[in-house]
């Protein structure tokens, strides 16, 4: 009895150092796997993130060849790489007469030992209907006015000069061949004396034919409350938008007569023109009360008179 109870004792004991050794290796494959896991996570969060950068390096590339090429059509490109950030971007443009295709390449770190690489294109094609407009507000030699509690944003230029009401003012730079009146009425840098400058050029009949094409309205159009569209449409008369009326534009508008948006009235674009725009074109005055806004965002809005 003694020998096979000595027997069970070292069989039991085999069986739990058996036991113990699978447990251990269980356990260490779990850990590798857990700690390959958690690397692997690692890697794929600093990946995405890298590529976010080099996205928005390329991006940047873009933004800068639209840039370039609103203040001179002839730009071809970048002549070596741009150092942004913690990367680097370069740009190249293939003129194709009314289209200008725009190639961008991002890199982290640099070109030459990138680790990560992204590029993006663009097509750059000039409206038939207007040029591109660099500033908030622009004047020929009539001047720009603005009456009490009115803002523009962004730049002002103007052929004359700019006046500010009580509590009007720029939130940008102003630039006036003339004077500007109160000195403070930009934000930003306020500098008189200026060359003036021509209008953006605009091709009207295009214009007129787009408002057209949307019908044409025999008298006067006048909002006076809630919100309200319209375009693209002809007015043989005037267009009042009238206190707290708000107009969603939704083509270009000619109107023959004047155009009149009264105190606390918003003009703003639909959001279908993504980051085209159109215009409001007008014969005779255009006339912007207090506190009225005049939203321009990513789409443009002018608002012309002949």
């Amino acid at each position: 009895m003694i020998k096979i109870k000595n027997i069970l004792q070292q069989k039991n004991g085999q069986i739990m150092v058996g036991v113990v050794i699978i447990l251990l290796l269980m356990s260490l494959i779990l850990s590798v796997n857990y700690f390959s896991l958690n690397g692997l996570n690692v890697f794929l969060y600093y990946r995405e993130t890298e590529l976010e950068k080099v996205f928005a390096l390329a991006e940047s590339g873009i933004n800068r060849a639209i840039f370039e090429l609103n203040q001179n059509t002839g730009w071809t490109g970048t002549t070596e790489e741009i150092l942004l950030g913690e990367g680097s971007y370069e740009v190249s443009i293939i003129d194709l007469g009314n289209e200008k295709i725009i190639e961008s390449t991002g890199y982290i770190p640099n070109k030459q030992n990138y680790k990560f690489k992204r590029t993006l294109k663009a097509t750059a094609t000039k409206s038939p209907g207007f040029s591109s407009f660099r500033y908030g507000a622009q004047s020929g030699f009539g001047g720009i006015e603005l009456n009490s509690n009115a803002i523009i944003f962004g730049n002002v230029y103007s052929n004359s000069s700019i006046l500010c009401y009580s509590n009007s003012y720029i939130s940008e730079d102003a630039f006036a061949v003339q004077t500007i009146s109160p000195s403070n009425c930009a934000r930003g840098q306020s500098a008189t004396g200026s060359q003036p400058i021509p209008l953006p050029e605009f091709n009207r009949n295009y214009l007129i034919q787009k408002a057209e094409s949307g019908g044409i309205i025999n008298g006067n159009i006048s909002y006076n409350s809630g919100i309200n569209y319209l375009g693209p449409k002809r007015i043989n008369g005037n267009l009042t938008l009238n206190t707290n009326a708000t107009l969603i534009i939704t083509g270009p508008i000619y109107a023959t007569g004047t155009v009149s948006l009264n105190s606390n009235s918003i003009v703003k674009l639909d959001d279908s023109f993504d980051i085209d725009g159109t215009v409001i074109l007008s014969d005779n005055t255009i006339s912007v009360n207090n506190n009225t806004q005049i939203l321009r965002h990513r789409p443009i809005l002018q608002i012309m008179k002949q």
